[in-house]
């Protein structure tokens, strides 16, 4: 038997079910095997389907029958809000559900978390070791090990995070615009030989480059030089054909050089050549390593604009420095806007206080706010805080309720594989996910954004098992034409068609006898089907990967 006071808990129902429900369900009315009155009576766990069926009833608006007398929207929403209240009570009062471990993010979380973080996009399946799976998923705890060679990649990771997301004096963060020797334009003489464009005689090199804006910009080049005569070899730098420095190459292949200019140049397409003036020829000289001139180039860059140190996104989003205000207080300040984003929890005046020390000490009394934020960004990065997904422990055998902060940690993995974005963390700070409400208004809001494709490509290939499927080899004598792109086309299908089922609210059923389906042509093709000319990208991850909506 339930506690009195759960008793009383579940006795206190709003009045609209005695209303709208209790002429068939109440009162000694039983249509369809449902009393009302006796479930809202003091019973047991053993009526939780009653109660689960009750809400989906509510939730889909299926009772009172059309024709009848039924609820206002809000009455609909209160019947069903406190029947969600309920189902929580009784569960909270049932046996333990058991220890919940701590899972550590992985590699697709991590990676995911950092972007939305910081703006920052790390290769983890490059850096870090392949993630183990357990029944078929890479998101259980219990595989989810943390090694010291992991643990050292995550150090190093961290470092260049918070690297790359401030940009100061000492780390302007001037983006390079690099063209190896293999992909330069050549004009006149020119040959490719190992890793450079060699220019035996006259001739030239160079690369289209697209600026964002008019400023200051540094043109700089890897070379060397086949030394001859009484001068190095010379090449003169040309922007859009209008000619310029002439740039002193002294350095052999056995020890390249770079040489750098700094130019004003304009917004839009910029053509950059360098060309080998100097060509010398002296085939009749005594000494063999004074008969000829020749000229490599290895690589060919644009930096900047140089003019000015510009913040990344994540910097500008930050409280900016007020006039007079003291390193300490600046970083205080943009901690307690950062720090519950990155540990995913509320932070108190001690977490505060703990990071702001340690950066002091770390980058000593004179550094700046940015030069402390940077140490630490790679503290948070590191802590289990974040690196962990954490939840509080039962207490013995009685279950307890996830705080909001950590339900909204689970609703925005699972739906998103990333960390809640400020509107989902606000709702969890202000208490709206402690409603039944105000949790499917930020379901709702998560399965609209497009960021909710990760549900698919995540879980649902895991689920369906076909996650490797690019990675495949079937049988070339019986399959001849499928090949690792068309099994990508396959993959992509089945993640489009799961994630048009969930977004759009269809059947479960459809992704087995579905009149519809998201394919590329090549796929059409495959399953020999008429690829209209006219088709449409209809789907929003169809647009990424060239599909259309194709129906039976």
């Amino acid at each position: 038997m339930l506690s009195p006071i759960l008793a009383i808990m579940l006795t206190a129902a709003p009045p609209a079910f005695e209303t709208y429900c209790f002429e068939c369900h109440g009162d000694g009315m039983a249509k369809g095997r449902l009393a009302l009155d006796e479930v809202f009576s003091t019973r047991t766990h053993d009526d939780a389907d009653a109660w689960i069926a009750l809400r989906s009833r509510l939730r889909h608006r299926d009772m009172p029958p059309e024709g009848e007398l039924r609820p206002t929207d809000a009455e609909y929403e209160h019947m069903e809000e406190w029947i969600a209240e309920q189902i929580a009570v009784l569960a909270a009062s049932a046996a333990s559900p058991g220890r919940v471990e701590s899972r550590r993010l992985n590699n697709v979380e991590y990676a995911a978390t950092i972007e939305s973080l910081f703006g920052v996009t790390i290769d983890v399946m490059n850096r870090f070791p392949a993630d183990t799976a357990g029944e078929g998923f890479d998101t259980t705890a219990d595989v989810l090990a943390m090694p010291p060679l992991l643990l050292e990649k995550y150090f190093d990771v961290a470092e260049e995070v918070a690297w790359q997301s401030i940009h100061d004096e000492d780390n302007p963060g001037w983006i390079e615009r690099r063209v190896e020797a293999e992909s330069l334009s050549t004009r006149g003489r020119v040959s490719g030989r190992r890793g450079a464009q060699w220019m035996p005689s006259r001739g030239a090199v160079g690369a289209a480059f697209q600026l964002p804006r008019s400023g200051t910009y540094r043109i700089s080049f890897g070379g060397y030089g086949q030394q001859a005569g009484d001068q190095p070899v010379r090449m003169q730098l040309r922007v859009d054909g209008e000619a310029h420095d002439l740039v002193d190459v002294p350095a052999t292949q056995s020890n390249p050089g770079i040489y750098e200019r700094t130019l004003e140049l304009n917004a839009g397409p910029v053509d950059v050549e360098l060309v080998f003036v100097n060509d010398y020829y002296q085939p009749q000289h005594p000494d063999p390593n004074e008969r000829d001139r020749n000229a490599a180039v290895q690589w060919l860059a644009v930096s900047g604009p140089i003019d000015v140190v510009e913040p990344t996104a994540f910097q500008a989003a930050l409280p900016a420095p007020v006039a007079g205000e003291r390193a300490d207080s600046h970083l205080r300040r943009m901690l307690e806007q950062v720090l519950p984003r990155v540990w995913r929890r509320p932070m108190d005046e001690a977490d505060v206080e703990s990071m702001s020390a340690l950066a002091r000490e770390a980058c000593g009394p004179q550094s700046s706010s940015m030069v402390r934020l940077r140490t630490c960004i790679t503290a948070m990065l590191v802590s289990p805080s974040f690196l962990l997904r954490i939840e509080q422990e039962p207490n013995g055998s009685a279950a307890v309720h996830l705080s909001d902060h950590e339900l909204a940690t689970r609703m925005s993995y699972f739906l998103w594989s990333t960390t809640p974005d400020d509107q989902l963390h606000a709702a969890a700070s202000n208490g709206s996910l402690s409603t039944a409400s105000g949790r499917r208004a930020q379901i709702n809001r998560l399965l609209d954004d497009p960021r909710s494709i990760a549900l698919a490509q995540h879980f649902a290939t895991q689920w369906l098992q076909i996650r490797s499927l690019g990675e495949r080899t079937p049988d070339p004598r019986r399959f001849p034409e499928v090949g690792p792109d068309l099994l990508r086309s396959m993959e992509n299908e089945t993640i489009a068609l799961f994630d048009m089922t969930v977004r759009e609210d269809r059947s479960i059923w459809e992704l087995l006898d579905s009149e519809h389906t998201v394919i590329d042509e090549a796929l059409a093709e495959h399953y020999a089907l008429e690829w209209p000319e006219d088709a449409q990208e209809t789907h929003r991850f169809a647009e990424a990967v060239g599909a259309g909506v194709l129906s039976d």
